[in-house]
């Protein structure tokens, strides 16, 4: 497991919204697995947590984690799993201790779910991510501290990517000195593997960088990101290597336009699917809407994909706090890509752009 350090952030605050909703529906323990959840709630990352109601949290960590999660967590019970005991053995051990009868979990594979069922007989178990999530989706001051500046440190990578960008030079050099600028001012790493995709390349969403040469004329995507206090930011740019044709000109200033119609949507209360649907119509009107064949965005935070989703089949609406990219695209395969991504704050009445609006705007 990794360990991100913890921010000042208010964890007892967290726990008891998360309590409160356990209440509400009438759970009396909670069983966190996901390392994103537990850190989120008690500021440390490897272990379980086992949340009952009525007494402290109790956070159930290897030999190897437990003298610095005992130094670092506070308000909270920290319990060493013995050496070739499983973890999730110790937490039931923890919930048949509680007597807990009506328990939420939150990321349990198939076969551990069955094993659970086994060990917990007559025990009630709900599949409960969706309680954490509701709390995560919404940003806290110290968790846009973090956030902020792993948006001015991805928009630091994208600059020299575009600096070091020339025809000879080959993607994964532009994509190590990008991560080296990243590092050098304070990110803690990358969430994801940079993308440099040149060329036809560039027509595959999710290329990372290669051994490829870039070409004179080539079409080049870079996609990165920081991360900050565990907190991670993620920016695109389309980059044209020498004199862009009219074709890929025009390509790329729809996709731009289509972000910026998408953005100019952005508050609180708009429904996801609707800010999809207006970059979407841009690129109809181009005739480039085959093309465009991902979700118009995401949401961001501890993880790189995070809901709210902004796409068509989403139900969710969005809400003051949440952070989330608008990244609109076009991909023709065996040809080009074009994708133009910016992660925004949304507030009550629009949004605020955390990424640096680079190289140009339409």
């Amino acid at each position: 497991m990794i360990i991100v350090p913890a921010n000042v952030m208010d964890m007892p605050q967290r726990l008891e919204n998360l309590k409160a909703a356990m209440v509400e529906d009438g759970y009396d323990a909670f069983l966190v697995t996901n390392p994103f959840n537990v850190y989120y709630l008690v500021g440390f990352m490897g272990g379980y947590l086992v949340l009952p109601l009525d007494s402290e949290p109790r956070l159930l960590t290897s030999a190897l984690l437990y003298d610095d999660a005992v130094e670092r967590v506070k308000g909270c019970q920290v319990l060493k799993v013995r050496m070739r005991e499983r973890a999730l053995r110790a937490a039931v051990d923890q919930l048949q201790e509680l007597h807990s009868r009506r328990v939420l979990y939150d990321a349990l594979e198939a076969p551990d779910y069955l094993t659970l069922t086994d060990w917990l007989k007559g025990v009630e178990l709900k599949d409960g991510k969706g309680y954490v999530w509701k709390l995560r989706m919404l940003k806290e001051r110290d968790e846009l501290q973090s956030m902020r500046k792993a948006a001015a440190l991805a928009s630091s990578g994208m600059h020299v990517a575009y600096e070091n960008l020339r025809p000879g030079i080959r993607e994964y050099t532009v994509a190590a000195e990008a991560e080296y600028v990243m590092r050098k001012e304070g990110s803690e790493g990358t969430p994801f593997k940079t993308i440099v995709a040149s060329g036809p390349r560039s027509a595959l969403p999710h290329a990372e960088a290669s051994d490829r040469i870039v070409q004179e004329d080539d079409v080049v995507i870079v996609d990165l990101g920081a991360a900050v206090g565990g907190y991670t930011s993620d920016l695109t740019r389309t980059f044209i290597m020498g004199k862009p044709s009219e074709r890929q000109a025009s390509i790329l200033r729809s996709v731009q336009e289509a972000q910026l119609k998408a953005l100019a949507s952005l508050k609180a209360g708009l429904a996801c699917k609707e800010a999809y649907t207006l970059a979407r119509k841009v690129l109809e009107r181009e005739g480039l809407e085959e093309g465009f064949i991902h979700a118009l965005g995401h949401g961001v935070g501890l993880e790189i994909h995070e809901p709210p989703r902004l796409s068509l089949e989403s139900q969710e609406i969005l809400q003051e706090g949440n952070v989330v990219t608008v990244e609109p695209g076009v991909y023709m395969p065996g040809y080009w890509g074009f994708r133009w991504e910016d992660m925004v704050l949304i507030v009550d009445d629009g949004y605020e752009q955390l990424t640096y609006k680079f190289p140009e705007q339409p």
